[in-house]
């Protein structure tokens, strides 16, 4: 009885306890994530990962590693939302990097993501 009335007393309470999760990972796969819609058509493949831009957050920060033509570049995109709710557009902040390097990187994210044991072009 009990429990049953300390429930009760916590029901006006669960709608304020914690507000709800925006969502910034999308998981519809009709849309894309920030650092894709900024990168797809300027590299040949991008590796990007959030750093920071979580479940509540009013920041998004991504790390990336993007290959085009044989060049590898590494690089952060960095959005930070307004006071009225709206998404300016994202700051992209990327440079050349040693490409022997980010193959020996994205080869041991490979074996150990997925346990390939595959040679990088």
């Amino acid at each position: 009885m009990r429990i049953l009335i300390a429930l009760l007393l916590m029901i006006p309470f669960a709608d304020t306890a914690q507000p709800l999760p925006r969502n910034y990972g999308v998981i519809d796969s009709s849309q894309h994530s920030m650092a894709f819609a900024q990168l797809h058509e300027k590299y040949d493949r991008i590796v990007a990962y959030t750093t920071e831009g979580y479940w509540q957050s009013n920041v998004i920060h991504y790390a990336l590693i993007a290959e085009r033509q044989g060049v590898y570049y590494k690089g952060t995109i960095m959005c930070e939302q307004k006071d009225d709710e709206t998404w300016p557009d994202p700051v992209l902040i990327i440079k050349t990097t040693d490409t022997k390097k980010q193959k020996q990187f994205l080869i041991s994210l490979a074996r150990q993501t997925f346990g390939l044991s595959t040679q990088i072009r």
